[in-house]
């Protein structure tokens, strides 16, 4: 059986990216700008040690992709999914951030935003993709943005690189459960763009990653661990996407009408 990771060009080797580095606090921007359907990567590995002392630069460098980058911007109806589990700290992201997200479908608001968390098919019986699509369909978004908590292969991106892809994504792979991908065709959106946070590593490798040796994998059982700070880490990162997004879709507001608004 063959793994299914995240299908960001990070994840894959020997890839070609452009890559921008702050010294400052270590951080560094990959683009991948071929074709039509862009990549970016912002990795913070220091987010780590200084936390919420940092959370404000990088909520600026987020924003610079997600106006300059990916253009959300210029949407003018959107929908807003936050995929995961919000009862397992560390598949909880998507939900979280949007319990701090400006909602301004129904108010007399450009842009139109509305958000929705579909849950895990596990607890609902519902397949995540037909969800998704259903609400679309309601919705007609011109811009789909997908919230989640990813996998990795690397102990150094855990809670602390930022990745987004306009590939589309399919929910659950990075446990391994089949699913189709939540994709632009599939939604029937001028625009999907995936965000997400590695939260999760394989066991084997994390063992490789410290030990430098390859691991035999047992593919039956899929051991998956996290940091044990991981509901503060998830905290942290949401906030940061979210506030990334409020500014961006509402540069006009304040700090304080901002909050306002959050639900």
């Amino acid at each position: 059986m063959k793994r299914r990771l995240t299908n960001l060009f990070d994840e894959l080797p020997n890839s070609k990216k452009s890559l921008e580095t702050n010294f400052e606090y270590g951080i560094s921007v990959s683009r991948n700008l071929k074709g039509f359907r862009k990549e970016a990567i912002v990795n913070v590995p220091t987010l780590n040690f200084f936390g919420a002392k940092i959370e404000k630069y990088v909520k600026n460098v987020l924003k610079n992709e997600l106006k300059n980058t990916f253009k959300i911007d210029k949407a003018k109806n959107i929908l807003i999914v936050g995929l995961g589990n919000i009862n397992i700290e560390n598949d909880s992201l998507g939900p979280k951030t949007l319990e701090r997200l400006i909602v301004s479908r129904g108010l007399n608001l450009s842009p139109s935003v509305c958000a929705f968390a579909p849950n895990v098919q596990s607890n609902t019986g519902i397949e995540t993709y037909e969800t998704i699509c259903q609400i679309s369909k309601i919705v007609s978004p011109d811009l789909v943005v997908l919230i989640d908590a990813f996998a990795t292969v690397s102990v150094s991106r855990l809670c602390s690189c930022f990745q987004f892809s306009e590939k589309g994504i399919a929910a659950g792979s990075g446990n391994n459960h089949a699913s189709k991908i939540i994709s632009r065709e599939a939604l029937g959106a001028r625009k999907v763009l995936s965000i997400g946070v590695p939260t999760l590593i394989y066991a084997s490798s994390f063992a490789e990653n410290i030990s430098n040796k390859k691991i035999k994998e047992d593919f039956n059982a899929f051991p998956m661990l996290s940091p044990t700070d991981v509901k503060k880490n998830i905290e942290l990162i949401s906030r940061i996407i979210s506030g990334a997004i409020n500014e961006t879709l509402f540069p006009n507001f304040s700090p304080s009408e901002i909050n306002a608004l959050i639900k």
